[in-house]
């Protein structure tokens, strides 16, 4: 297929800057994502347009560090979780799709709790999903997760979090709080992030996991 022979350049590819390719049908999409399911790359498709980019240890990084964090509060705050990691996440209909550095269902975890496949078509998204920014992108990802229904992304650059809630007209604005965990100190998460350059995981999931349980008091922030 035309998508697969311009794709051979995947063999000499460093990774950077991103692939991008136009007039890919959605079923040239979706052959790729099957061709490569233990792929360690990452694809968004927004009608026609296909942009592949490499993962990064950085990128991954900051990623498991904040979902670390995310799950211990919800686990100290008695929050069930249901995590949809990288799940592919598409829609034929919508011509659309891409995968969150990780994501979470959090309300709706009833309805996900034991299930090992997704129907987008009849499942709901995730409550949540985490976005990484700290490569560059092609494809404006925030309209494919509307488009997916998604209703709350929170975007992590390494140093700043903001959470993006969706609103009815099919944007995003910021909030200083979360809407699927309203206790989620938001301002107090990238400096504890941050601490993983200092303190091992487990050690800094453990120290997070006191503050929390001590009441997250302000000027015990790291």
């Amino acid at each position: 297929m035309a998508t697969a022979t311009r794709l051979l350049d995947l063999a000499t590819w460093t990774g950077e800057p991103p692939m991008v390719f136009h007039d890919v049908s959605w079923a040239e999409y979706t052959d790729l994502l099957e061709q490569w399911p233990e792929r360690r790359l990452r694809m968004n498709y927004d009608r026609g347009t296909l942009e592949i980019m490499a993962t990064t240890l950085g990128h991954e990084g900051h990623g498991h560090n904040l979902g670390r964090l995310f799950e211990a509060l919800t686990m100290e705050l008695g929050v069930e979780i249901r995590g949809g990691g990288q799940l592919t996440c598409r829609r034929e209909a919508l011509r659309c799709g891409l995968e969150p550095d990780l994501c979470y269902w959090v309300a709706q975890e009833p309805r996900m709790r034991g299930r090992l496949d997704y129907d987008p078509e009849v499942d709901p998204p995730a409550d949540l999903a985490i976005e990484v920014e700290v490569s560059r992108t092609v494809i404006a990802r925030l309209p494919i997760y509307a488009s997916l229904g998604f209703p709350e992304v929170w975007r992590y650059d390494g140093e700043n979090l903001i959470v993006l809630l969706l609103q009815a007209d099919g944007s995003y604005q910021p909030s200083p709080t979360s809407n699927c965990l309203p206790a989620a100190p938001i301002d107090a998460l990238p400096r504890w992030a941050a601490r993983a350059g200092v303190v091992g995981e487990n050690a800094l999931v453990r120290e997070f996991a006191a503050w929390v349980r001590g009441g997250m008091p302000a000027d015990r922030v790291p």
